[in-house]
């Protein structure tokens, strides 16, 4: 008399593989939840203005038609300067569209006086 015995069958490797990218995946929104939830938003940047130019260009594919942009400057220097730098709307891009397409870079241009020394600022993208 014979037996037979069943044995599992193996998982294809491109079974495998996805489900290993579906873990990756799930992992960052994990951790962007995490940091979303202790106040670390993705919505900033820095920039340096130069003292040769008299404005200076930021790409950001996170600006909309609707973004306001806040500045905040990184030292004594860019905080006396403050007062001579502003975002210039005429000159504003957005990057994203109704549809949201991925690629489409925005840019906004700051203006400011040319005459002192180079000068660091965070900004803020709110909307």
């Amino acid at each position: 008399m014979s037996t037979f015995t069943e044995y599992p069958i193996p998982k294809p490797a491109t079974q495998v593989a996805t489900w290993n990218k579906f873990i990756e995946f799930a992992a960052q929104i994990h951790r962007h939840l995490t940091q979303f939830l202790r106040g670390k938003l993705n919505v900033g940047g820095e920039f340096t203005i130069a003292n040769t130019t008299g404005k200076t260009t930021v790409s950001d594919s996170r600006l909309s038609k609707t973004s306001c942009i806040v500045l905040q400057p990184l030292d004594a220097v860019s905080a006396a300067r403050l007062q001579y730098v502003y975002v210039d709307t005429a000159d504003y891009t957005t990057g994203r569209t109704d549809t949201q397409t991925v690629g489409h870079i925005g840019s906004f241009v700051v203006r400011h006086d040319s005459n002192v020394a180079d000068s660091d600022f965070r900004y803020l993208i709110l909307g």
